[in-house]
């Protein structure tokens, strides 16, 4: 009869199925090439990420995608000529806003496999972008804001300190629709 440690130690093994079912649920995308910038693997969330399908780029060189509308460059390719991790933003085929991080593998002292890791960042962008967008109308209301108090600046005549600050204090309020005291 096994004891429990190893029925234990059996349902713990995990095997190259497992592994292969932990990369492909991955939330990032995955890609390993050799050291020649050949794909050897892509993930399900590296196909959802970029737009590009198994079928185009397992087995191809990644100089056959480079392209001057959705790839520009490759992190595969600076990887291996700079010989070091890199991380780059670009948009995909599919329009995904993305960083992508190429990360060489050694092996003898020569790059052996390069893993790239892909995350969307779409949703980052929209919202950076809608910040850009606030910001601007802020912009926009703070300078009409100012503009109107010049003209009434020319209005209204104050030169006592105290009541220019109060008028100043009323100015910043006015817009506001609540009671002041």
């Amino acid at each position: 009869k096994e004891t429990h440690v190893e029925e234990h130690a059996k349902r713990s093994y995990w095997d190259e199925k497992d592994f292969e079912l932990i990369v492909e649920t991955s939330f990032d995308g995955l890609l390993v090439s050799d050291g020649y910038g050949n794909v050897l693997f892509v993930n399900n969330s590296y196909v959802q990420n970029t737009g590009i399908q198994k079928e185009e780029i397992i087995g191809h060189n990644i100089r056959e995608l480079l392209n001057p509308v959705w790839m520009k460059e490759s992190a595969i390719l600076l990887a291996l000529e700079k010989k070091k991790p890199i991380s780059f933003y670009h948009i995909t085929k599919n329009g995904n806003h993305v960083i992508s991080t190429g990360t060489p593998i050694f092996k003898d002292g020569e790059i052996h496999r390069v893993v790239v890791n892909t995350r969307d960042i779409s949703e980052i962008y929209a919202l950076r972008e809608e910040l850009g967008k606030a910001k601007a109308m802020e912009k926009l209301y703070l300078e009409q804001a100012e503009a109107q108090r010049k003209d009434r600046e020319d209005e209204i005549v104050v030169k006592n300190r105290k009541m220019q600050n109060i008028y100043a204090t009323a100015e910043k309020i006015a817009s506001f629709d609540t009671t002041v005291l």
